[in-house]
C-alpha cells in the first residue's frame, strides 16, 4: 500500500503506511527501496528537507543496493533544489568516487552542471575524461559541447559538436546543437 501511495506521489499516506511497515518490521529485506521510495515522493512533493532524511538513511545504512547510487544523484538535486549548490557538488563528488572510471555516470553529472548552469570547475575535466573513456562518443560529446556552450565557450562548444555531428552526421538533434553553438557565436561577435 505505501508503495502505491509513493508511485501516485501522495507523500504523507506514502509516509503513513512505510513508515508502519519499518516500525512493525524494523529488519524488512525491503529497507533501501522504502528509503529511496519515501525520498523520492517527498522530493517531488518538495518536503526537501523530509527527502534528505530518508535517503541519508539508505546512503548511510545501504552502500550495497542498486538505490545507493540513486539516492545520492537525488540527494544532490535536492540540495540543488534547497539553493545548496556547494553540497550539491559534494554529494554529486561521493557519487562519481564510487564510478572513477565510468563515462555514463561522469556524463550524467557534466549535464546536470551544464543545464542548470553552475558547476562547471568541477563538471568540465570530468566531462573532458568521460569522453575520453567513451572512446568520444557523440552522446558524451555532445555533453561535453553543452558544457562549454553553458560555459559562454561557444568555440569549444562548436568545435565539440562538429566532432558529435561528424561520427553521426544524419542526427537532426547534433545539427540543431552545432547551429545553436554557432548563433550564440554569432551573436557574441557582433556585441
Amino acid at each position: 500500500l505505501g508503495m502505491k501511495h509513493a508511485d501516485a506521489v501522495r507523500s504523507k499516506e506514502a509516509q503513513a503506511a512505510l513508515e508502519k511497515l519499518l516500525t512493525i518490521d524494523p529488519d524488512t529485506e525491503h529497507k533501501a527501496s522504502i528509503y529511496y521510495q519515501l525520498g523520492y515522493v517527498m522530493y517531488v512533493d518538495e518536503r526537501y528537507d523530509d527527502a534528505i532524511v530518508y535517503y541519508d538513511k539508505l546512503i548511510d545504512g545501504y552502500p550495497d543496493t542498486k538505490h545507493h547510487d540513486e539516492a545520492l544523484q537525488m540527494e544532490a538535486r535536492v540540495y540543488y533544489s534547497l539553493d545548496q549548490k556547494d553540497k550539491c557538488l559534494e554529494v554529486y563528488q561521493v557519487y562519481l568516487d564510487r564510478h572513477p572510471d565510468d563515462p555514463g555516470a561522469m556524463n550524467g553529472f557534466a549535464w546536470f552542471c551544464a543545464k542548470r548552469g553552475f558547476g562547471f570547475e568541477q563538471a568540465l575535466p570530468v566531462a573532458l575524461k568521460a569522453a575520453d573513456l567513451s572512446d568520444r562518443d557523440p552522446g558524451v560529446l555532445d555533453t561535453l559541447a553543452e558544457l562549454y556552450f553553458a560555459m559562454g565557450d561557444y568555440d569549444n562548444a562548436i568545435e565539440v559538436g562538429k566532432e558529435a555531428l561528424d561520427k553521426e552526421p544524419d542526427d537532426k538533434y547534433f545539427k540543431d546543437q552545432l547551429e545553436k553553438y554557432r548563433k550564440a557565436a554569432s551573436e557574441q561577435a557582433r556585441r
